[in-house]
């Protein structure tokens, strides 16, 4: 099965060969289909590569804010006296119906 897929691989490379030899010089539209071709490459390359930086862009970000945010947690230390913030909303309505009765 290998040395079958070879020799269609063979028999392309030589029939592509011929085909360059006897077309020396493309036509004029083939030569503008392939520089739109290349030219579509490279934008295609130069977006990928913005998009590439971007994310790296966004993941310092990510990270130089959740360094900020482990610090202030850090140095936020909480009071025995002091609020921890609004309970939630169930154990607020649990308790208003408790001293309700």
């Amino acid at each position: 099965m290998l040395s079958s897929h070879f020799d269609w691989e063979t028999r392309n490379l030589v029939k592509t060969a011929y085909m360059i030899a006897m077309n020396k010089t493309p036509s004029p539209e083939k030569a503008a289909r392939l520089e739109r071709r290349r030219l579509a490459a490279e934008d295609g390359s130069k977006a990928m590569q913005e998009i590439l930086d971007a994310a790296i862009a966004v993941r310092g970000n990510m990270a130089r804010l959740r360094a900020l945010r482990l610090a202030k947690e850090a140095n936020a230390v909480i009071e025995p006296g002091q609020s921890r913030g609004r309970r939630p909303t169930a154990l607020r309505r649990k308790r208003a119906q408790v001293n309700a009765q």
